[in-house]
């Protein structure tokens, strides 16, 4: 298989969970939601979606049958965890066959985060291989680290393409990187992954590439509670690959805008 097009979204749909039970602020129009993100899919030409913050069965249900047509083939980690806790939270879907598919736990989660399950996923698709992560929301270069020595043990010789809402922002004035993303992207490097956004443009300030943006999404407004913070959280890394184009998806469909990698 040849992939050009991938796309991924952190998706915040808690409905079907006890903590949205109890807790409603969690939800934000899910059931409308969830039907715009397939909507969204098929009305584009994606060969694979990476897509997280599902945390119900329900909803990756839903979310597989409205698909299955256009992407008949998915992966999703086993919960494997203690009844108390939400998740897993991704889902791979394709349209072609993906094989080798295989998750780990991230360790060491704080907070909130330690009631859920949070994954390292991956599958590979003829000689690419596709990883996906969500890190811990008071992210640790623990998880940085995990990360790499996961790549570098499964992916062997093939290009790689890793996604995900990395929870490390790029910069806090749209000027100047932070110390976070500097060490992340010096960790990727030693196994030859770069940022691919940056690879095709250089400038924080010209291509900010927003992924959350409080002002403009509504429903991250919602869930700030009207706040007004805008940072870029979720990221391509990529190793081997020749990227055509990348877009920011500015719709809203979650708190964070889906992000989508085209390759040559």
């Amino acid at each position: 298989m040849v992939i050009r097009k991938i796309f991924y979204l952190n998706s915040h749909l808690f409905r079907g969970t006890l903590p949205a039970f109890f807790y409603r602020k969690l939800q934000y129009n899910d059931n409308d939601r969830c039907n715009r993100i397939c909507d969204y899919i098929l009305s584009e030409n994606y060969d694979i979606l990476l897509l997280s913050e599902i945390w119900s069965s329900s909803m990756k249900l839903k979310i597989m049958m409205k698909l299955i047509h256009a992407y008949p083939y998915h992966y999703i980690p086993p919960r494997n965890c203690k009844w108390y806790k939400v998740g897993p939270e991704q889902i791979i879907l394709s349209k072609e066959i993906i094989e080798e598919c295989r998750y780990e736990n991230l360790n060491n989660l704080s907070s909130w985060d330690q009631f859920s399950v949070k994954k390292i996923c991956s599958c590979v698709s003829g000689n690419y291989f596709i990883c996906t992560t969500h890190f811990d929301t008071g992210y640790t270069s623990e998880n940085l680290d995990q990360l790499r020595e996961y790549i570098t043990k499964y992916s062997g010789e093939r290009k790689v393409i890793l996604c995900g809402d990395l929870n490390i922002a790029e910069s806090n004035d749209n000027t100047t990187l932070t110390g976070a993303y500097n060490n992340m992207t010096n960790v990727f490097d030693i196994i030859g992954m770069r940022d691919s956004f940056r690879i095709l443009n250089t400038s924080i300030t010209n291509f900010p590439y927003y992924t959350v943006n409080e002002e403009t999404n509504t429903v991250a407004n919602y869930f700030s509670n009207g706040g007004t913070n805008k940072t870029r959280l979720d990221y391509f890394f990529t190793r081997g690959i020749i990227q055509a184009s990348g877009e920011v998806i500015i719709l809203p469909l979650s708190d964070h805008y889906g992000i989508s990698l085209t390759i040559q």
